[in-house]
């Protein structure tokens, strides 16, 4: 036996034992002897590939140094590309708005729950939205909640972080918008997304026509016919100090489709801590005597 399974090796004959015993060299013992040092060199590793491990190998706390760069997914993992992200960062996204594609090297066979990966959208999302990696087909981008995307909860200027949870990815990371405080606003509807909960205080503006009269705008939601409450706050910061302020007449707000009941100031002002039904939204009204942008600030979170 070559090998004694415990890496120690026992040889077959011993030359000086037979000398001294008069045993004589014969072709037999020879074949016996080479043969036995051929089996333990087969058992061996051969450094340049040609064959390779049939069982675990120990390592004996030492490692294995200076290793190429992986490309498969059955190679070693250099520290290097576990720090640089390199089989879970995608620069590039080929997909479309609500629809990502990414390609991550290696590429994967299929989807697992835990999977994580990075990537920047090239588009920015403008609603419920699906990624596909690896052309393993697509699967639904939700939030933590579960809930879909938002408009704008992707952006151009992100790097995205998504999860596969085993059923569909979750964004990680969503774009909290530069005016929200809680990001569950749309940047087209101002719609508080039906997801929010009593601590989630949300910002939008809105920004009137560059002309004297009265303005009106109207927010959606999705909170069905919860309460909330909401903070209406004008914004100076174009107006003039003195001059332009008391061209403010008034500011105020009703539930959409409410021709009545208006609740408002006849000066700019704020409306704090107000109660009131929004079964299907909020309606601004703005009446100005400048022709000049007036911009409102609308704040809400869910009762």
């Amino acid at each position: 036996m070559p090998w004694n399974g415990s890496g120690v090796t026992s040889r077959v004959h011993n030359w000086v034992n037979d000398r001294d015993a008069s045993v004589d060299i014969t072709a037999s013992r020879m074949d016996a002897d080479s043969d036995d040092m051929v089996s333990m060199i087969q058992a061996c590793l051969a450094k340049n590939g040609e064959n390779a491990a049939t069982a675990n190998l120990g390592m004996g706390a030492f490692k294995h140094t200076n290793v190429a760069a992986s490309s498969s997914r059955t190679d070693y993992l250099r520290v290097a590309e576990f720090q640089d992200g390199k089989h879970n960062y995608v620069a590039s996204d080929t997909g479309s708005a609500n629809t990502y594609k990414i390609a991550p090297t290696p590429s994967i066979s299929s989807y697992a729950a835990g999977q994580r990966f990075q990537f920047i959208p090239a588009n920015a999302n403008t609603g419920a939205s699906t990624i596909n990696i690896s052309a393993n087909g697509a699967k639904t981008i939700v939030m933590l909640n579960g809930a879909e995307l938002y408009a704008g909860a992707l952006d151009v200027d992100m790097i995205a972080d998504v999860m596969y949870d085993g059923t569909n990815f979750i964004l990680l990371n969503p774009v909290v918008f530069s005016n929200a405080l809680a990001g569950l606003i749309t940047a087209t509807a101002a719609q508080i997304n039906a997801a929010a909960t009593k601590s989630d205080w949300m910002t939008t503006t809105f920004t009137t026509p560059a002309s004297a009269g009265t303005h009106t705008t109207t927010f959606g939601h999705g909170l069905g016919s919860d309460e909330i409450d909401m903070s209406l706050m004008l914004d100076f910061t174009n107006l003039s100090a003195g001059t332009d302020e008391p061209a403010i007449r008034g500011i105020a707000f009703n539930a959409v489709g409410e021709s009545s009941n208006w609740i408002g100031r006849s000066l700019a002002g704020s409306f704090t801590s107000a109660d009131i039904p929004l079964a299907s939204g909020v309606t601004i009204k703005i009446n100005s005597g400048i022709a000049k942008a007036i911009t409102v600030r609308f704040t809400a979170r869910k009762r």
